[in-house]
């Protein structure tokens, strides 16, 4: 039959001292056994070894040891964190994996303050001129002396005599050019140039 494994050392300790001690220093004994049982509190030397691989386990371990984790994961984050230690020790990567990204910043205020974070991107809101499309303005000059025969092309399709350009007039207006009064033909969908 196998010799039963006891968690305590300080029961043992009367069986390793010679015979006189028992008879001529009982307190002495009694004195190491009190102190083997010390050492086997909770948060002592032989607690420690005995429970060294449940303590390196972030659930199971003591708080003496959590301190120890957080000295080493959080110690670029302040001392106030509103989350569970544990939980927070346990996916602090995630956070240093992200940094400065926006899963990051809201992960911190949920760890800081306990509530989410929205992160606005100033960029998005900032009007660019490079973005609209530009369109160079296409058109034609016109020296015609009655504006409403033009008018009534607005919206229709003009053909070129001589060049067979295409284009749809889009709007009319007249300016004085030189002295002389001149139709301003404004065309979209242009095809080919058309010829003076």
């Amino acid at each position: 039959m196998p010799a039963e494994i006891n968690d305590k050392i300080s029961i043992l300790v009367k069986n390793h001292f010679p015979a006189f001690y028992q008879e001529s220093g009982p307190v002495f004994s009694a004195f190491i056994q009190a102190y083997y049982e010390y050492l086997e509190q909770t948060d002592q030397t032989i607690d420690f070894s005995r429970n060294m691989l449940s303590y390196q386990d972030l659930d199971t371990t003591t708080a003496l040891f959590l301190d120890q984790f957080k000295k080493l994961y959080l110690d670029q984050l302040p001392g106030l964190i509103k989350a569970d230690d544990r939980l927070t020790i346990k996916h602090i990567m995630d956070y240093y994996r992200s940094k400065g990204s926006e899963r990051s910043i809201q992960l911190l205020f949920r760890l800081l303050f306990d509530e989410s974070a929205k992160v606005n991107k100033p960029g998005l809101d900032v009007i660019k001129p490079s973005t609209s499309t530009f369109r160079s303005p296409r058109y034609i000059e016109v020296y015609a002396p009655e504006l409403d025969n033009l008018i009534a092309l607005e919206g229709l399709e003009i053909v070129g005599a001589t060049s067979a350009a295409k284009g749809f007039v889009e709007s009319i207006s007249t300016n004085i050019i030189g002295g002389a009064r001149v139709h301003i033909v404004q065309l979209s969908n242009l095809r080919g140039n058309f010829l003076r």
